[in-house]
């Protein structure tokens, strides 16, 4: 328990030191009621919240079983380290993010493709499910100037879609952030499909960013970043070489 902590700082530390047995991403930590936990060490409920912004302790929110059913819980535990859930909570903001740039543009690049049929003279039937594509593209992009200026924007994503997210980071470790924030723009992700086709790994062209196609192909995802990086010279030599290295260990092994 650190030395320097005082008061309800110091009694919440020795009652995670003791009490922490919930085992989860290498870590020990406390399950958390803010109300039961202020009533055993004799504060109220708003100096805990306070205590437990302290770096001395982290905290996630993450659903647990909890008397045989699964429910959500706040876990704290001591010491700043990041666990596997902030790193993935890192890629959904990335993710999130780089959908409404990617939204914007893909409402762009559709709007020019429905002009082209326009012009050409062909019947409605053959851009109808553009003009969807588009209404659908334009509300995903819609927060852009709110992304540009810096404000907050909603980064939900669908619950199957943390699930993958957390596969990608598995796969990928540190890389994962950036190869994400490469892939989910327009050019990243319209190079990866390609590669994904190129290599026979889909069964169907993904269109959409879709985080189980990185996840399910992970090196082919390193290797669209590498390519990237490379075309824009913004990797040196030994950089290269380490992804290369890389690329090969996360090749599918064959079956003989």
């Amino acid at each position: 328990m650190p030395n320097n902590l005082k008061g309800a700082a110091a009694k919440l530390a020795k009652l995670v030191e003791e009490h922490a047995d919930h085992e989860l991403e290498g870590f020990k930590w406390l399950v958390f009621n803010r109300e039961v936990v202020a009533k055993a060490l004799g504060v109220t409920e708003k100096t805990i919240g306070r205590v437990i912004k302290n770096p001395v302790f982290h905290h996630i929110t993450r659903n647990i079983e909890i008397d045989g059913k699964p429910k959500k819980a706040i876990l704290l535990k001591l010491g700043a380290e990041l666990c596997e859930t902030d790193h993935v909570f890192k890629l959904r903001a990335i993710w999130a993010k780089g959908l409404i740039a990617f939204n914007n543009m893909l409402a762009t690049d559709l709007t020019m493709k429905v002009m082209f049929f326009k012009q050409a003279g062909m019947d409605k039937k053959f851009y109808e499910r553009l003009m969807a594509r588009i209404a659908a593209a334009e509300e995903g992009g819609k927060d852009l100037a709110k992304l540009k200026a810096g404000e907050k924007v909603s980064l939900w994503v669908p619950r199957s879609h943390m699930g993958q997210l957390r596969g990608v980071y598995q796969k990928l470790g540190d890389d994962a952030f950036n190869v994400a924030a490469h892939l989910v723009t327009f050019d990243g992700w319209t190079r990866f499909a390609s590669y994904l086709k190129t290599a026979g790994r889909n069964e169907r062209h993904y269109h959409f960013p879709f985080p189980g196609a990185i996840k399910d192909n992970p090196d082919i995802a390193l290797q669209t970043y590498l390519d990237m990086l490379q075309e824009a010279g913004q990797i040196d030599p030994e950089e290269s070489a380490q992804l290369l290295a890389k690329i090969e260990l996360l090749k599918p092994k064959s079956a003989d």
